[in-house]
């Protein structure tokens, strides 16, 4: 660890680390101030500077060592910038860095001395807050990991999977490398000023990276942040190189078959973690995990369906947080109150926002259990560091003992970079023998698998992002596939419960195909009754929300079938995205709603039946003797029996005069259609002849056109007849 001060550069901050040292004395001198000592002390030179102490893990075997705060967490020319000419032009960063350190050093020293004055509560401005929440993302994104993500020259040498919509980005923005990306991205955070009313929200996408941006804006606004302390005296949170890149939630792997190695996956976060000093943890919570204090109902469903959005529908429906009984709240602010143990804004509350407002946070006291399970996730992804620092000694043993002994169900779960992190936990083992345990290591290995519905996602997550972003980039003014989309939502009067009917038409498809499971075995009797059931209760929720239903039921049944359910399987698949059903919600003024979800239903399923069945012509099929089967399908698609008002009357006057008059020689024989059925055929070809008639004025010529071949082809099927 030889270096240049001037060339190291922090990525944990400093005022952190000194709440982790304490002053070193060379035993061997009385020598004090700044002058040098006579021992060869060459990780603590300076008598009096504080030191860590710390788990020294390059290169094997591991020891406990003590390095100054200077010294660790870091690397030369992390944030120097070579594209610059000038040396303050390239340490720029590192500059505003240490502005924000000094800024962010006030606000965690009140809340530390707080703490150690006995106090249980810590009040912070909305400024402050703000400040902070800020501060723990850049802690986040300015670490070692992201700077082995972005330190590159050239988009060649950039191998994750949002390469494309990197380049994308840096080709419109006209930027060199994934390098000067970051730069940029780290700058605009740091400026960035967080209005009380979350404007910034909106705009920050626009001014960086828009993937980022949103990575950003849901780190803020998706958690809410509390204070927590280990209720045990013995306990205390250790501090790695990389700890405010963990989180606690659900992951997925799978492997690249040509080359062997891991390719991708997808994760999702209940907690993340921002540890300020052995005896406090900031962590953030996930506000789709349940809450106590939700004030009625309604709150409690939208976070179930913000939870299913989140989780659920990817990880399925048992996906649970192992902190999920963390003794933790939401902090107290200045315009809500608690009444009978619920939430509910103050009274004189106007609904306004303002800098000056107030939030109290409690230190709240944690199991030894849950510190433990943080401080075993900090050590699952230490296997790449260089160090681990602690406070007390006396603390270690026990700290190494529960992770290295402890069960493997969740930890030491080894699936890539196999060698490495075995290296690493034997070299836990060994160290915590030395500590004198007698406890042997405990681990097990799952092997990465070849996971199509994972790499499914991973795409489908990757041309999300594209959208998301092209959208951004050109103002979201432009009629691009997503704003035609909420247009179509927009106009089922729901605008904004998108996000609720998604879950919930998700819900719906779950439980649907959940039925159909149970149900393979039973009498056909049975299975037909639990469709007309579930048809019933699935009919009768908002015409927005069926709509999402049908086009996911679609998704579920016609070879996309990799369990999700969401935005980005409605915005990506155009197949899944467009579909017949949406012509009546262009037209949904001529509906009643009872009528609006018959119309869709009919013609959404019987579209799926003929892509299913891979039928191009269906008359073709129809007018064929040979194929019983066939024919009891057609029959299913053919006489379905929902109705338009105006064409319904127009119908009935057909039916009538062909009853009194005859059909004048023309029929349709059908092979598997009595006389009223060939005879109701008749009547559907001579509508359709006179549909623009008597639809005339409801609508533009265009979507009469487009609602007329709809009705004709899938909703009311019609021969090919003059």
């Amino acid at each position: 660890m030889s270096f240049t001060n001037t060339e190291y550069q922090h990525f944990i901050p400093q005022f952190i680390l000194k709440n982790y040292s304490y002053p070193f004395k060379c035993p061997n001198t009385e020598q004090k101030g700044k002058k040098k000592c006579k021992c060869k002390h060459e990780k603590n030179k300076y008598p009096g500077d504080p030191v860590v102490n710390c788990i020294s893990l390059n290169p094997p075997p591991f020891q406990l060592e003590s390095f100054s705060v200077k010294r660790i967490f870091g690397a030369p020319n992390m944030y120097n910038d070579p594209a610059q000419t000038t040396s303050d032009k390239q340490r720029r960063i590192e500059a505003m860095f240490s502005k924000m350190e000094s800024q962010a050093s006030i606000l965690f020293r009140r809340i530390v001395k707080t703490h150690e004055a006995g106090d249980t509560t810590v009040t912070l401005s909305r400024t402050e807050l703000d400040f902070i929440r800020k501060f723990l993302f850049l802690l986040k994104y300015r670490g070692s990991t992201f700077h082995q993500t972005f330190y590159r020259d050239t988009i060649d040498d950039y191998p994750f999977n949002d390469r494309e919509l990197l380049f994308d980005y840096m080709r419109e923005r006209n930027f060199s490398s994934p390098r000067d990306v970051w730069y940029h991205n780290l700058e605009t955070i740091i400026n960035l000023e967080m209005d009380p009313e979350r404007k910034w929200q909106q705009t920050l996408p626009q001014k960086m990276f828009p993937t980022d941006a949103l990575w950003c804006t849901n780190h803020v606004g998706n958690y809410y942040m509390a204070i927590c302390t280990p209720s045990e005296v013995a306990d205390e949170f250790i501090l790695t190189e990389n700890c405010y890149n963990v989180f606690e939630g659900l992951s997925t792997f799978a492997v690249d078959k040509a080359t062997g190695q891991v390719a991708g996956g997808t994760q999702a976060a209940f907690h993340e973690f921002a540890p300020i000093s052995p005896r406090l943890m900031i962590v953030l919570r996930n506000l789709a995990l349940p809450n106590s204090e939700d004030p009625d109902w309604r709150v409690v469903q939208e976070r179930q369906n913000l939870f299913w959005a989140t989780f659920g529908e990817l990880y399925g429906p048992d996906s649970k947080s192992i902190l999920d009984d963390l003794s933790i709240k939401q902090c107290r602010c200045s315009f809500s109150e608690i009444v009978n143990g619920k939430a509910r804004a103050a009274a004189g509350f106007d609904g306004k926002y303002r800098p000056d407002d107030k939030f109290c946070f409690t230190y709240f006291p944690i199991r030894n259990d849950h510190v433990r399970i943080i401080n075993n996730m900090f050590l699952d992804n230490a296997y790449k560091s260089s160090v681990i620092a602690y406070r007390n000694q006396d603390n270690l043993k026990g700290i190494l003992e529960s992770y290295v002994s402890g069960p493997c169900d969740i930890h030491k779960v080894l699936k890539d970079d196999w060698d490495n992190r075995y290296a690493f936990l034997r070299g836990l083992e060994t160290l915590t023998k030395l500590l004198g345990s007698q406890k042997p290591l405990v681990w097990r290995r799952v092997k990465a698998y070849e996971t199509p519905a994972t790499q499914n996602f991973t795409k489908k997550d990757i041309e999300f992002r594209r959208m998301t972003q092209q959208r951004i980039m050109k103002g979201g003014t432009h009629n691009d596939q997503m704003t035609t989309f909420v247009k179509l939502c927009e106009r089922l009067g729901r605008k904004s419960m998108l996000d609720q009917d998604i879950a919930q038409a998700g819900k719906m498809v779950y439980f649907q195909r959940a039925v159909e499971t149970l149900s393979i075995r039973c009498d056909e009797m049975v299975q037909k009754r639990n469709r007309i059931v579930i048809s019933k209760i699935f009919k009768a929720t908002y015409c927005s929300r069926y709509w999402l239903y049908l086009k996911l039921f679609r998704k579920a049944h016609c070879g996309d079938r990799d369990g999700t359910q969401d935005v980005t399987d409605l915005l990506v698949n155009k197949d899944i995205r467009e579909g017949p059903e949406d012509i009546f919600v262009q037209t949904s003024q001529l509906y009643d709603e009872n009528t609006l979800n018959d119309l869709m239903e009919t013609t959404a399923f019987n579209d799926i039946s003929i892509r299913k069945s891979k039928m191009e012509d269906i008359w073709a099929r129809a007018f064929d003797n040979k194929s019983i089967f066939s024919h009891v399908l057609l029959h299913s698609i053919i006489f379905s029996q929902p109705g338009i008002p105006d064409v319904e009357l127009l119908a009935k006057q057909v039916e009538h005069s062909f009853r009194e008059g005859g059909t004048q020689g023309r029929s349709i024989h059908l092979p598997f259609a009595n006389e009223d059925k060939n005879l109701e055929l008749m009547v559907r070809v001579h509508v359709r002849s006179k549909f623009n008639s008597a639809m005339a004025g409801k609508a533009s010529d265009s979507i009469l056109r487009e609602l007329k071949d709809t009705l004709f082809r899938l909703t009311f099927p019609t021969p090919p007849l003059d």
